[in-house]
């Protein structure tokens, strides 16, 4: 009885500490969906979502539509103003054009240039629900953490999820970043879950979160090969048992299918119709490449605006988009992008503890088991996608990791420590203060940077403000900080117009903080007065003259604010 007691009395501890650790992290994505200004592309993702739940799938095409659903669940109560805009309808229903430009100007004006809307209150229900399954996300990481390698370690995978910047940054944005990652971690272990003791029912649960992650983000295409290698790791572990043959294979792959298809065309509305035949007589200069390539085939084929969608985010990926790496702007990226953005935007003790994990792994493991395989495949494949991919505009692309980076690092150090029991306590003692070290580290990444936690960057780099000599974009600066921006322009009375260049978001937004502004020109150090500049912007060419200058003020390490006024003296011009 004694023995029953204690256990159920340590398992009310883990889970109390589980519970107010996710209350923390809680109350600090609570606190910055509130304050943080909408990101670039929060406002259409909102409307697209809204949208969706009137039954038009065209707008935002790129992503799919259920996370968006989900976000503006909220929305079907505040019931938001949807005003008229013919060129932006026109754009939307032209099947073979990509209509982001008019998307992305509708959007910012339904949220904020619409009599009746409250931008606020808007962005700030959609993203409420993105705390919401954040935080569910972290207990189900807590329960798979604890399953595979218990208590202590399932304690550790969530205190490494709570207080990581990168997952305090998105773990409140209504974008599609997190849900793929939640989606990509479901799926595979559900389908371990499924592999664990093949039956109908475990089947059709890890269909039915496969299929549900296809609708999330296109990326999530990736856990086609990687569930195929992972049959593969469980056939190998397990003595190559029938179960797990190709024939069952096939079986499964056909019920994940079947599936897919399904959910894919229940969330579109049950659609009935193909893409519509290309008109190649018309202005081809406004066709989407990709789409037009590939009109013949998507004219045969149902769910079209899912298959519209796919194809223009595969396009993208080995598309010349331009990224922002170690000073210099480069068409099309460069590979080392990921691992290089890895490295200085985690926390140093996360990475410490990786590497020594990898390590000692590599040390202790003489035949890998189907738990290894379920570590590695999904990290390896993911960052070998990521080598190929030319689309390098923030590290958030490789959220779907973090959460096997951090069950591994669980596991590392509870696999550590019982490896320990029957060394000296000297050796025990020391290694128990290492580790308390190497945590505490942590959290004061987390604490030194709050609450601009996009912003983070490690001591290798010179921490935020240093971080920008190497990467930019929405590692740092996303369009996060106008209202802070207008907040501090207000505490200091400023009432004369300020120069500013803050491309994220359009000018509506800005102008509806009370930011008086004209824009900033480019090429032109003669401008005087205050200016305003986000800091990807600082970098381009067109704006490089003003780092020559120190900033009276950077808001949030995104924004930095100069002021410049012409000093009159008989032998030169000099700038303050």
């Amino acid at each position: 009885m004694s023995r029953v007691t204690g256990f159920l009395e340590s398992r009310l501890l883990t889970y109390t500490i589980v519970f107010l650790m996710l209350l923390v992290m809680g109350v600090l994505l609570t606190k910055n969906a509130r304050e943080d200004s909408a990101t670039a592309d929060e406002s259409i993702h909102i409307l697209s979502g809204y949208e969706s739940w009137h039954g038009v799938f065209t707008v935002n095409p790129e992503h799919p539509p259920l996370g968006k659903q989900i976000d503006a669940i909220p929305l079907q109560y505040i019931k938001p103003v949807l005003p008229e805009d013919r060129t932006f309808t026109n754009a939307i229903n032209d099947f073979y054009y990509d209509a982001w430009a008019e998307t992305k100007s509708y959007a910012w004006n339904w949220l904020y240039n619409t009599a009746g809307n409250n931008p606020d209150r808007i962005v700030t229900a959609a993203r409420m629900v993105v705390v919401f399954v954040t935080l569910i996300f972290g207990w189900v990481l807590f329960l798979v953490s604890q399953k595979w390698y218990g208590g202590a370690a399932g304690l550790m995978a969530v205190f490494l999820f709570v207080f990581s910047p990168m997952l305090l940054t998105h773990g409140h944005l209504a974008n599609t970043d997190l849900w793929i990652a939640f989606g990509f971690f479901g799926s595979i272990f559900s389908f371990a879950w499924y592999l664990e003791k093949p039956d109908l029912s475990r089947m059709i649960m890890a269909a039915i979160v496969f299929a549900m992650t296809l609708l999330l983000k296109f990326s999530a295409v990736l856990l086609l090969p990687v569930l195929t290698l992972v049959w593969l790791g469980k056939y190998c572990t397990s003595g190559k048992g029938k179960a797990y043959r190709w024939k069952p294979f096939f079986g499964t792959t056909l019920v994940f299918l079947i599936v897919s298809l399904f959910f894919i065309w229940a969330d579109y509305g049950f659609p009935q119709n193909v893409a519509p035949h290309i008109n190649l007589n018309t202005d081809k200069a406004h066709l989407e490449q990709s789409l037009r390539l590939m009109a013949p085939l998507l004219e045969h084929l149902p769910f079209p605006v899912y298959l519209k969608g796919l194809i223009m985010t595969v396009s993208s990926s080995f598309s010349d988009r331009r990224a922002y790496v170690l000073g210099h702007f480069y068409d099309g990226g460069v590979w080392y992008y990921f691992p290089l953005a890895f490295l200085v935007k985690e926390p140093l003790a996360l990475l410490i503890l990786l590497s020594a994990g990898i390590m000692s792994w590599c040390l202790w493991k003489k035949k890998l088991e189907f738990r290894d395989w379920l570590l590695m495949i999904p990290v390896g494949f993911y960052l070998l996608v990521s080598l190929l991919s030319r689309l390098n505009i923030g590290i958030r692309h490789l959220l779907p990791i973090y959460p096997f980076v951090f069950i591994f690092i669980s596991y590392f150090v509870s696999e550590f420590f019982a490896r320990l029991k029957k060394s000296s306590k000297n050796a025990l003692l020391s290694s128990c203060l290492i580790l308390s070290f190497l945590l505490a580290w942590y959290l004061y990444a987390n604490i030194s940077v709050y609450p601009s936690y996009m912003s983070y960057f490690n001591e290798l780099v010179g921490g935020p403000r240093g971080g920008v000599r190497v990467l930019a974009d929405s590692n740092i600066d996303w369009g996060q900080d106008t209202k802070r921006l207008a907040s501090w322009i207000k505490e200091q009375n400023i009432q004369e117009p300020i120069r500013m260049e803050y491309f994220w978001s359009d000018e509506v937004q800005p102008r509806y903080y009370g930011i008086n502004f004209v824009p900033l020109k480019k090429n032109d150090p003669s401008q005087e007065g205050w200016i305003a500049i986000g800091v990807t912007a600082l970098q381009r060419p067109e704006f490089s003259w003003l780092k020559r200058y120190q900033p009276v003020k950077i808001i949030g390490n995104s924004v930095y604010v100069y002021r410049r006024e012409r000093r009159n003296n008989p032998m030169r011009i000099e700038w303050q």
